[in-house]
């Protein structure tokens, strides 16, 4: 489905909604870097079988955070105004430059 200017929404097929999806993230990649996509997939009990085959188009648009239903809420490791999640991200909050803000 495809929202209309005026709020409605229309039919379209699947090349055509592929296609401007594709050229949608691309823009963002292009503008924001990879780095700024978070990929959610699943939703806990749904088909898990698309995330089989999203890896590479991941790659392509360089994501680099993954989520889904059944993550842990995460804050950005280096953030010293939340406490870390894992080990990895205390690490990572100890090891950065206290200059830094």
């Amino acid at each position: 489905m495809r929202r209309r200017e005026d709020g409605t929404y229309e039919a379209v097929d699947w090349d055509t909604a592929i296609s401007e999806i594709t050229e949608r993230m691309t823009a963002v990649r292009d503008r924001w870097g990879g780095d700024k996509i978070l990929f959610y997939g699943g939703g806990g009990q749904g088909n898990h079988l698309g995330g089989t085959y999203v890896g590479a188009r991941l790659k392509a648009l360089g994501v680099r955070y993954r989520s889904n239903a059944l993550a842990v809420p995460l804050i950005h490791p280096t953030s010293r105004s939340h406490p870390p999640h894992s080990p990895r991200a205390a690490r990572a909050v100890a090891a950065r430059d206290p200059a830094e803000p």
